[in-house]
């Protein structure tokens, strides 16, 4: 069953219920209004026996009362149903579909789709790769990555680890069904669209008769319960094995990879699996899953356990369901002949039931022949019943004494007493064989049989003891027994960890061994050069490392770049894949490689979301077949990948999956290097550009890899990469090695006497000379490091939660913890959760700008248990009316801390997001931490560059166009940018300076001869030292200007930045400063700028006119008085209006118009109306809705009128009485309206009774009032006559007896 919370259950099993539906169809969605009917169906375990392994495919089938043109083959489709709880509807998921077939029905405007779950696309042949024999865990996982479907992972990590032989000849349905097989179970697509395997699952749902349609709950009055297991493991008719017994009901199976062994555990999982075939009629619950077991009660209350075997669902506004169980039922009694030895131990065992021994029996079916204080464990579906064989009132009778339904350790204490029954009674039944095999041996020698009895006494005293201590015996075996399975799983686990560990370490172990031998390599090299060499060699190490630093750097930074833009971890991508279809199967192209190397060393984890894509195109006269991506070697396919379908009118594309990384992806097998495709019957030239693999959750686009960017300059013979550049090096560093052991061997074969030591420094520094020159001149290292420039301000306050809950609301559950953080001292931490049970939120909502982009992020870590799903695990962004706009959630458990991150833009019309975080694991902690929201807009690309030459050395930054750089070569310094900036003491020894701004200037003397000064900027001038005739005041800007010596009577053509004009005393001032225009006097402000107009009065407060972006507001503070306070517009007058107008109209769409004492909305174009806001609440005594006049009417149309109804509302309550009496007297009619011309049925107003007039016309709420009482009195009297007339049928019936007798 679905994890959901008890509300959301009981809600669907309420007589009165609200529901919903809602389809999604390749991402448009679809709801109520748009749908006519659905028809969901699921199943199990199939067939007429309880057929272990079955793979059924789930399916919908949908009508729409539409033609809808883009519906078409596979698209996927996503159904969802709907509880109303609480005014917010709860949907649930039916699964995911894929359209199989599709009808548009022109002539009766519907269509029609049928879609199946992914296991349709498991009919093609299964040809595994892998070396067998193998554990059948990584058989299945191979099954789903060929046939590329998502598994969940729970389940198939919970598979057996059991080898099997090569399963050859099946289909990757029947394969995955073998699997299912092994585990006792069934294999399916759950909701989520995830391949599972499992077994029968206990819930403790319950439907009730309340629950129940037509024909409701029938059932065998046999039980089913397996006898045994046959399997034809080949084409012979001996090769069969099997289990259980050959009476009963029998299971067949076809498996040519069962071997006993794997028999004998399925047949552990099954055999006690009992129940009585049914079906189930009812009102249906989507929670609820084909496989749980849940629980019927039936009409005189008696409750059965039966599992959903098949499940189907039919929504049409409301819901049905059809749950059964219809499996063939067969007697389990067995007879054969009994010898007369058994027929004397059957004797003793009556003398000793005489004594007060007593039989336990374990069967459905009742047992024969019971003796008093015989216990009977008598299975009931999941669980088990106890019943008693007692004396009730001088009558023997079984009575049930307790059950295991809904109490876990009832259930396994039952099962332990059951089983040291089960014990002793084997041990019973050995001493009856034993005795038997005796009585064969007597009858062979003519030995007295009467000399057997005491032996069988004995033998039945041995039978008691070991009975009684059967019990304690089991009770300690089923301990040992618990803690072997735990260990036994520990174990597993541990030897998958250590297998891990030695993988691991033998890769280290190579490595190490590898440097081993580099490091004596390099001893080996050292030890063959003389001192002065070690010199050379010295100063190329140093070169050699300052290259690998940079190197490093690069790498460093490249892959920061990369980790930033989920960046492509394939090789090559530059470079098209083109593929020529030869219309055959498995035509591949893998052209591009993994960076990272093998696919098992992908820097990613089980889980992780990966997304593959490409744009293509298919180009030829005829265009077929189909492809998908495929790695280059194990495991070969890409689960979760759809294949790409060409034809002729679809022939180009941009594909994009996204993908978990799975287990198989990770295992020491996955040898894949290169990536690419895989297609079968292509016709047509493919091309595939700009492929991508991303570690990601989003698709960016594409780039290439880093590595296939990492570029460097070449100047003067410099290499194509830095790893040429260390290669470079590292000839350089061999020449010196070279000319220094030439020196050596010159020194010590042509005459070491007359070879100074002075000759081999010589040699070896010229050698060192020439490993510097030759670095220095021959190459240069540029390098390019990207940066991103971004960030920003977080608009979460408090979002590490550093002061606690400050800026959030705190529900129940929710808990600060120093104990874990992933930056500060404090996280925000919830245990067991429940689903959708808890949520945390903002009380202050984020203000965001629409249009821009904004990076929402959080951290989060959990404990290994933990199990939430993204649905409800998640940060929710959603307006603050509770909209939702997006969420980003996880699924499962991480155990390490880890960021979630995505860049929303924020919609047109939302100023404000409110953010809430949400859980809903029921096991195991969830902590948070870090909450980010950050305007990302304006994140700035940067560029650095450093280029080091023989003759030049250049330091250079750009952005966008501007570029800054400094320029050392031996022709000069060049410093060129923007702004220069030099803040010590500088001295210029010979300077020519073009254009000089100098804020403070000290010279001495200063001596110009002639001097043109283009322009000059002087802090101090004395007027007193200017003796020019004429100064153009219009080229001149002073500073300070004594107003008082301005002698003009008029000042034209001048700029004003801020001034404050004053009026006579007390008569205020008026101030201009460049913003805005203000008058204040002591008791008003006036003040105008680009935002509007605001008046502020001592005596009536604020009134404003502001100005928006969508219009005018008109408003006015709430501490107004007088008679037009808190207005935002007054009209006075005889006859006000406003006119509204649209958009470039020039004549008005409508006018609200008061004169004459009332109000008239009118003049409103064809097609306008009046819409109201939600929850538009309007004040009223009374509202009468005229035509043109008083006297006539207009009709008032709506979905629905509401009554309030409150008993606070009322007064004066009387029961109503003698309703029928006046409904009978009433007349109704059906009439023609003489204004409308409608045709209508009703009473008329002039002979209606006065209890259902209000007004000038008829109340409906009274008249129904008097309607529904009317049909109580009417039921009642009905009721009465029926009992009546049945007291006259008994008496008839007594007298009929009578007479009959009589005669």
């Amino acid at each position: 069953m679905l994890v959901t919370s008890d509300e959301i259950k009981a809600a669907w099993l309420k007589p009165s219920r609200q529901l919903s539906i809602r389809v999604n169809i390749n991402g448009t969605t679809y709801g109520s209004e748009d749908i006519t009917s659905l028809s969901f169906d699921s199943g199990s375990i199939s067939g007429e026996t309880y057929q272990i392994g079955s793979t059924y495919m789930n399916s919908v089938k949908i009508v729409f009362p539409s033609i809808i043109e883009s519906i078409k083959e596979d698209i996927e489709v996503i159904p969802e149903l709907a509880i109303l709880l609480e005014g917010e509807y709860q949907y649930t998921k039916l699964g995911h579909f894929f359209v199989s077939e599709f009808d548009r029905d022109r002539n009766s405007n519907k269509t029609t789709i049928t879609a199946n779950d992914k296991m349709m696309y498991m009919e093609s042949a299964f040809e595994s790769r892998l070396t067998y024999p193998k554990p059948y865990r990584e058989v299945a996982l191979e099954i789903a990555n060929l046939s590329g479907v998502e598994v969940n992972q729970a389940s198939f990590s919970s598979l057996g680890i059991s080898s099997i032989a090569k399963p050859e000849g099946y289909t990757y349905r029947q394969a995955i069904g073998l699997i299912a097989q092994f585990e006792g179970g069934f294999a399916s697509f759950n909701r989520d669209g995830e391949l599972e395997i499992r077994r029968l699952a206990p819930t403790s749902f319950e439907v009730t008769p309340e629950s129940y349609l037509l024909k409701g709950f029938t059932k065998n009055e046999v039980s089913y319960r397996i006898g045994g297991i046959s399997v034809k493991t080949g084409e012979e008719e001996t090769d069969v094995i099997r289990v259980g017994s050959l009476n009963g009901s029998q299971v067949i199976l076809e498996n040519k990879v069962m071997t006993q062994s794997l028999l004998d555990i399925m047949w552990d999982l099954v055999k006690d699996i009992n129940y009585f075939p049914y079906e189930l009629k009812w009102r249906g619950c989507p929670p609820l899953e084909a496989g749980d077991w849940f629980y019927i009660e039936d009409k005189d209350g008696k409750r059965y356990s039966v599992p959903n075997l098949s499940y189907s669902m039919t929504f049409n506004g409301g819901l049905s369901a059809e749950s059964k169980a219809t499996t063939n039922s067969s007697s389990q009694a067995t007879y054969k002949y009994r010898g007369p030895l058994s027929q004397r131990v059957d004797y003793l065992d009556s003398i000793l039931s005489a004594n007060k021994w007593n039989s336990n029996y374990y069967d459905q079916t009742e047992p024969t022949n019971p003796k008093e204080g015989d216990i009977w464990f008598k299975p009931n579906g999941q669980d088990t019943e106890i019943w008693v064989y007692r004396n009730v009132d001088g009558n023997l009778k079984w009575v049930m004494e307790i059950t295991s339904a809904g109490d876990p350790e009832l259930a396994q204490a039952i099962e332990e007493a059951k089983q040291a029954g089960e014990q002793a009674k084997e041990v019973a039944e050995q001493a009856k064989l034993d005795a038997e095999s005796a009585q064969s041996k007597a009858d062979a020698i003519r030995i007295d049989v009467n000399g057997l009895v005491s032996d069988v006494n004995t033998i039945s005293g041995t039978v008691s003891s070991i009975s009684s201590k059967a019990n304690d015996a089991y009770n300690k075996a089923n301990a040992v027994e618990g803690r072997t399975a735990t260990l036994e799983t520990s174990v597993n686990g541990l030897t998958g960890r250590i297998t891990d560990v030695e993988s691991t370490a033998t890769s280290t172990t190579k490595k190490l061994n590898e440097l081993v031998v580099t490091v004596d390599g390099q001893k080996q090299t050292i030890a063959t050069v003389t001192n002065t060499a070690n010199s050379a060699l010295s100063k190329a190490n140093v070169l050699e490392s300052t290259v690998d630093g940079v190197r490093q750097t690069i790498s460093s930074v490249q892959s920061d770049l990369g980790n930033l833009n989920s960046r492509n971890w394939l090789s090559g991508t530059i470079n098209a894949l083109t593929l020529t279809g030869s219309n055959s199967s498995n035509q591949t192209s893998h052209p591009y490689t993994f960076i990272f190397g093998q696919l098992k060393d992908m820097p990613a984890k089980v889980g992780n979301k990966v997304v593959i894509a490409y744009d293509w195109e298919v180009t030829g006269s005829i265009i077929g077949g189909q492809w998908s991506p495929q790695f280059g070697n194990t495991p070969w396919g890409v689960a979760g990948t759809p294949s790409v379908y060409p034809s002729a009118s679809n022939n180009s594309g941009t594909y994009v999956a996204t993908v978990n990384v799975l287990s198989a992806w990770l295992a020491d097998n996955a040898t894949a290097v290169s990536f690419g495709i895989r297609a079968d019957n292509l016709q047509g030239v493919l091309s595939i550009t700009n492929m991508r693999f991303l570690i990601s959750s989003k698709d960016n686009g594409w780039s290439p890899a880093p590595e296939d960017m990492a570029t460097v300059s070449k100047v003067n013979q410099i290499e194509s990469t830095v790893n040429g550049t260390i290669q470079t090096v590292s000839e350089v560093k061999q020449t010196a090695n070279s000319a220094l052991t030439k020196a050596t061997q010159v020194e010590t074969t042509a005459n070491g006497l007359k070879t100074t030591i002075s000759s081999v420094e010589t040699t070896a520094n010229s050698a060192l000379t020439k490993a510097t020159q030759v670095e220095a001149t021959a190459d240069s290292l540029v390098y390019t490091v990207n940066r991103i420039n971004g960030g920003g301000t977080n608009l979460v306050s408090n979002g590490g939660f550093e002061n606690d809950y400050v800026g959030w609301t705190q529900p129940s559950g929710f808990t600060i913890t120093t104990s874990e953080s992933h930056f500060g001292s404090k996280s925000l931490a919830i245990s067991s959760a429940g689903s959708m049970g808890r949520a945390i939120g903002r009380r202050l909502t984020v203000p965001v700008v629409p249009g821009r982009k904004y990076e929402v992020s959080y951290w989060y870590k959990t404990t290994a248990d933990a199990n939430g799903v993204s649905g409800n695990q998640k940060l929710r962004i959603g307006q603050t009316n509770g909209t939702l706009i997006n969420a980003l959630g996880w699924d499962g458990a991480s155990t390490e801390w880890s960021q979630k991150s995505q860049i929303y833009t924020v919609g047109t019309n939302i100023f404000e997001w409110s953010i809430t975080l949400t859980a809903s694991h029921t096991v195991g902690t969830v902590w948070w931490d870090d909450i980010s929201i950050v305007d990302v807009t304006d994140r700035e690309v940067t560029a650095s560059q450093i280029t080091q030459l023989s003759d030049t050395i250049n330091l250079k930054v750009s952005k966008d166009d501007v570029v800054n750089q400094i320029n050392i070569s031996t022709d000069g310094v060049l410093i060129a940018g923007n702004k220069v900036q030099i803040t010590g003491q500088t001295y210029i020894e010979n300077g020519v300076i073009g254009r000089a701004q100098i804020a403070n200037l000290a010279v001495g003397t200063a001596q110009i001869a002639d001097a043109a000064i283009t322009d000059a900027k002087i802090g101090s001038l004395s007027a007193t030292k200017i003796t020019t005739g004429t100064l153009n005041a219009a080229n001149v800007n002073i500073v300070n200007l004594n107003a008082s010596s301005i002698s003009t009577g008029e000042l034209t053509g001048i700029n004003i930045r801020a001034a404050t004009f004053y009026g006579s005393s007390g008569s205020g001032n008026m101030q201009l400063n460049g913003v805005d225009l203000r008058f204040d006097t002591s008791s008003n402000s006036f003040r105008l700028n680009y935002n509007g107009i605001v008046n502020v009065n001592t005596s009536y407060g604020t009134r404003a006119l502001a100005f928006f972006n969508e219009g005018i507001n008109i408003a006015a503070s709430s501490s107004n008085s007088g008679n037009f306070r808190n207005s935002g517009l007054t009209l006075s007058g005889d006859s006000t209006y406003v006119d509204f107008y649209s958009i470039g109209s020039t004549s008005a769409n409508g006018r609200l118009l008061y004169s004459g004492n009332s109000m008239t909305l009118n003049n409103f174009r064809t097609g306008k109306r009046i819409s109201l806001a939600n929850n538009f609440d309007l004040y009223v005594s009374s509202l009468n809705v005229h035509k043109t006049n008083d006297s006539d009417w207009s009709g008032v149309y709506a979905a629905s009128f509401t009554n309030s109804s409150e008993r606070r509302l009322k007064t004066n309550l009387v029961l109503l009485k003698d309703s029928l009496s006046v409904l009978q007297k009433m007349k109704f009619y059906e009439y023609d309206r003489i204004d409308t011309l409608q045709h209508q049925l009703g009473p008329v107003l002039d002979e209606a009774p006065e209890k259902i007039i209000q007004g000038q016309g008829i109340d409906q709420y009274s008249f129904i009032t008097l309607v529904a009482t009317s049909l109580q009195e009417h039921a009642k009297k009905t009721s009465q006559d029926i009992d009546m007339l049945a007291l006259k049928i008994d008496n008839l019936q007594n007298e009929f007896n009578q007479l009959r007798n009589a005669s």
